[in-house]
């Protein structure tokens, strides 16, 4: 496999590391991190880093809380959608007619998108306002502790291509004990009121 060596004071070399170091917090990276593979590191450079660049969080220009907020950044694109078709006018009729109508596929997109985010949050809201306000009753139900000599077969077999063999420990009983199932644990519906299972089945 050929290898390269890059400086890590050239131009893209320098894009590379602002751009790893940004986006994984570290600032150190650009004198400490010693390899990379060419692969992401030629994605950073023509298109990650840009991309990061371009639409990061750089200054905000209104913030209601820290993950909702409105970004000088954000702006870029509605200002090109706007200015874009403008500018074309100058040279050619069509081109800018074009250019209005990809603005309008693009602004229907996002809107269909955003009414079905909104309806999803909203439906998923009602379920969890429903659920909390209508609960289910819990459920009693008995569980052996114990493992069924098939599982430790099972789990035996499953050793050998692991190479781990699990520990056992020994118990004077096998008596069932009983447990309460409320209506948020994610087992509710698997199981029946007086029903009696196994912890590892």
């Amino acid at each position: 496999m050929r290898q390269h060596k890059v400086n890590r004071n050239s131009w893209h070399a320098s894009i590379y590391l602002w751009w790893y170091g940004h986006k994984y917090k570290n600032n150190a990276a650009r004198k400490t991190k010693p390899s990379t593979n060419l692969c992401p590191y030629m994605r950073a450079i023509m298109f990650w880093a840009p991309l990061r660049f371009i639409f990061w969080n750089w200054f905000k220009v209104y913030e209601w809380s820290y993950d909702l907020y409105i970004s000088l950044n954000m702006l870029t694109i509605p200002f090109l959608m706007v200015t874009l078709p403008i500018l074309a006018g100058f040279g050619s009729y069509r081109v800018k007619h074009k250019l209005w109508i990809l603005d309008l596929i693009i602004l229907g997109i996002i809107a269909l998108i955003t009414v079905i985010a909104a309806a999803a949050c909203l439906i998923e809201w009602a379920v969890e306002e429903y659920k909390e306000n209508h609960p289910k009753a819990p459920k009693k139900i008995k569980v052996k502790t114990t493992s069924k000599f098939t599982k430790l077969v099972k789990d035996f077999m499953q050793s050998a291509h692991d190479g781990v063999c699990p520990e056992i420990t020994f118990t004077n009983t096998d008596k069932p004990i009983e447990l309460t199932i409320r209506s948020d644990d994610p087992n509710y519906d698997d199981v029946e009121e007086g029903g009696e299972y196994r912890y590892d089945e």
